[in-house]
């Protein structure tokens, strides 16, 4: 991760901002280490951009989050990388769902903002790329699943879970 401005220390903790995490994975193609750029910056070329990202919460499940803010915290020498997220995993709208099926399409929600929560960064799969459904009133994003073959591989092998109780 790459520092953002300040630090912020308090006694035997410290908590450093980044805008942008480097996230590393181990391709399932070709078996060779590959990096996404995943970026939390409010300015970035003059418009907000925050990433999403594949989080795994078992050993084959998944949820997509969005990134809000990311951190490193030292507490007893020890680093953290940590990320606050937006859990994207609320059941899409069933107005939808015979058409994402026959398109064979998937349709993601996220919590309402308040809902958000820390996780760390090492339970991130990779960067995953989602746009927003402009025809849609409950901020639901259609996965692109097809930017690579890593991750379209990647993606039909594991689990979306929804409603997902991390702590």
């Amino acid at each position: 991760m790459y520092k953002l401005l300040c630090v912020v220390s308090f006694p035997d903790l410290k908590v450093t901002p980044y805008l942008f995490a480097k996230i590393n994975y181990g391709s399932v193609i070709d078996w060779y280490w590959k990096a996404d750029i995943a970026r939390t910056n409010p300015n970035f070329h003059h418009r907000p951009r925050y990433d999403f990202a594949l989080l795994q919460i078992d050993a084959n499940q998944c949820v997509f989050i969005q990134l809000l803010f990311l951190f490193s915290t030292e507490y007893n020498r020890i680093k953290y990388q940590l990320a606050l997220v937006l859990p994207l995993d609320v059941p899409p709208l069933e107005r939808n769902a015979q058409r994402d099926r026959d398109l064979r399409l998937c349709r993601v929600r996220p919590r309402h903002r308040q809902a958000s929560i820390v996780v760390n960064m090492e339970r991130v799969v990779r960067g995953a790329l989602l746009t927003e459904d402009l025809s849609s009133e409950g901020g639901e994003q259609m996965v692109v699943e097809f930017i690579d073959e890593d991750f379209w591989l990647r993606f039909k092998s594991v689990d979306l879970v929804t409603r997902v109780n991390m702590h």
